[in-house]
């Protein structure tokens, strides 16, 4: 261990003594020896510290708290997102505090939080782009406000990474060095994990597919479009009905359905032909079952193989994050993977 982290021996002995001493780390087990002492294993202290993810959406904000080790430890919401970011953020620090005290967690031993954003990077990535609904939040330094007034590091990112970091980290993409990722949620997003990482690109943009999916026709395979087909308030749309309609095969339903993975395959061929993924994972807020039958009627096909005929094709497969919303999972786990995982060089 101490060569793979470019350390000297008495180097790491030190490192794990402090850490023990500070409560991060435990010793869970002593192993066998043939020489000398026996060998001591260490392991994360679970709740001797936490982070917290904030997932902010157009309808409401969600929190979590996990431990170090990536484990849940509760959730809070605020039922409906303030227009005014400002007070939006004071509302969060406070959510915070209660949501930590709550669990037991001394606020010292709060090291970082996570924030997921529907939208898109501006500026210098203080900021997110979000929809016109949350206009007011476009000019807003989201980032420096919350450090500001929290007075610990945050980490920003936009809620398709965000739902692919959670994958790549507890989902079914903990199998694949690297994948595509697709999040069909109120709009359609998308992350890209390479070599273990998120490929973010230049300005934090990279993998937005949702922009290579056709506003015209209007049906898309979102929340929202699905909301304008049935002339209701998408926030009024629950999961729980949508797996009732899908259940009972509702005609208007399926016909979304179908029209809405139509629109979606010109967006992916230009993935895979982009980012020749091994494997594709779909998830989002759709149930389960419905996602499942998206894969199932999705088609590569478009890409250009009659001059390749052997050319590999990727495998799609089902998200694996479908107890806890992978747009706040990911937030929470936002700051563990930049503190384990970080940049090379």
């Amino acid at each position: 261990m101490a060569s793979k982290l470019g350390l000297s021996r008495p180097a790491l002995t030190e490192i794990a003594r402090t850490l023990s001493e500070l409560g991060y780390v435990e010793e869970h087990d002593v192993g066998g020896n043939t020489r000398g002492q026996p060998k001591i294993n260490l392991r994360l202290r679970a709740r001797a510290a936490c982070v917290v993810g904030v997932f902010i959406q157009k309808d409401q904000i969600r929190l979590m708290a996990v431990d170090i080790t990536g484990e849940p430890l509760g959730e809070d919401s605020i039922g409906a997102t303030p227009e005014d970011p400002a007070s939006a953020c004071e509302l969060i620090a406070a959510r915070i505090d209660q949501l930590i005290r709550r669990h037991g967690i001394a606020r010292k031993r709060l090291l970082s939080v996570g924030v997921a954003m529907t939208g898109f990077f501006v500026g210098d990535g203080d900021r997110v782009w979000p929809p016109v609904e949350m206009a007011r939040w476009r000019e807003f330094p989201l980032k420096s406000a919350l450090e500001k007034l929290l007075d610990l590091t945050v980490f920003l990112e936009n809620d398709g990474n965000a739902a692919a970091l959670a994958e790549h980290m507890k989902g079914a993409g903990q199998r694949f060095r690297s994948f595509l990722y697709v999040y069909l949620a109120y709009g359609v997003g998308g992350g890209l994990v390479q070599d273990g990482r998120i490929f973010t690109g230049a300005h934090g943009n990279a993998c937005e597919i949702g922009r290579l999916v056709p506003s015209h026709p209007a049906i898309r395979p979102t929340l929202t479009s699905l909301a304008q087909c049935l002339q209701r308030p998408v926030a009024s749309i629950t999961a729980a009905e949508i797996s009732e309609w899908f259940a009972r095969k509702d005609a208007r339903l399926m016909a979304f359905l179908q029209e809405a993975v139509n629109s979606l395959h010109p967006a992916l061929a230009s993935a895979v032909i982009l980012f020749d993924p091994a494997e594709i994972i779909i998830g989002g807020k759709f149930p389960p079952e419905v996602l499942a039958w998206i894969i199932e009627h999705l088609d590569t096909s478009h890409v250009d193989t009659a001059t390749i005929p052997l050319l590999p094709k990727p495998q799609i497969i089902l998200s694996e994050i479908s107890q806890i919303e992978a747009g706040l999972w990911g937030a929470a786990l936002l700051p563990l993977h930049e503190f384990m995982s970080p940049p090379a060089g």
